[in-house]
């Protein structure tokens, strides 16, 4: 009788060992990347020149997660989505001009929910100038939407100095996508 709880503690051992260690082998074969998803917004600023010293502009894009390559191979697997960094340049510009102010909006293009807001204040544009990178913030929401392939609905608005400015801004998300091909 011993020998027979013995060797069936003995088993039941083996067991848990081997079946706690499938989860820690798996884990092996993840992979991490980085990615970058990234939409152009075009906007212009309101015309005619007029005793008020600010034009509107406002502008919108949408941001895919289903669009990168990498991403599309991996959907099934995709164990964690975790944002870098969110930056806005400008990609081209018709003529000189100050944004007095902008304001960037991301929503979950599927449910509308509002997930990340950033400001900037004051930037002078021209081609290449970076007028948000927001390293840090509360993720959680937009990586949840990116997770279940929800499209961003990014938009931008503010004011700049000059009236009719064409102007067409780059937003770029930097993340790092973990998956597990197993």
């Amino acid at each position: 009788m011993n020998k027979f709880k013995f060797l069936s503690v003995i088993i039941i051992g083996a067991l848990l060992v081997t079946f706690s260690s499938c989860d820690k082998v798996t884990d092996l074969a993840d992979i991490t990347f980085d990615t970058s998803l990234s939409s152009n917004i075009s906007a212009t600023s309101a015309g005619e020149t007029r005793a008020d010293t600010t034009y509107a502009f406002s502008g919108s894009a949408i941001v895919d997660p289903t669009s990168d390559s990498t991403i599309n191979k991996y959907w099934d697997n995709l164990k964690s989505w975790n944002i870098q960094k969110v930056t806005l340049k400008v990609k081209t510009i018709s003529q000189d001009a100050t944004m007095t102010e902008g304001h960037l909006i991301v929503k979950d293009n599927n449910t509308e929910d509002v997930l990340f807001t950033a400001d900037a204040t004051g930037f002078p544009l021209t081609a290449g100038t970076v007028i948000m990178e927001v390293t840090s913030g509360d993720w959680v929401g937009t990586e949840a939407a990116l997770m279940a392939q929800h499209s961003l609905f990014i938009s931008i608005d503010g004011a700049l100095d000059q009236p009719n400015v064409d102007v067409t801004f780059t937003v770029v998300v930097d993340s790092k996508v973990t998956a597990n091909p197993l």
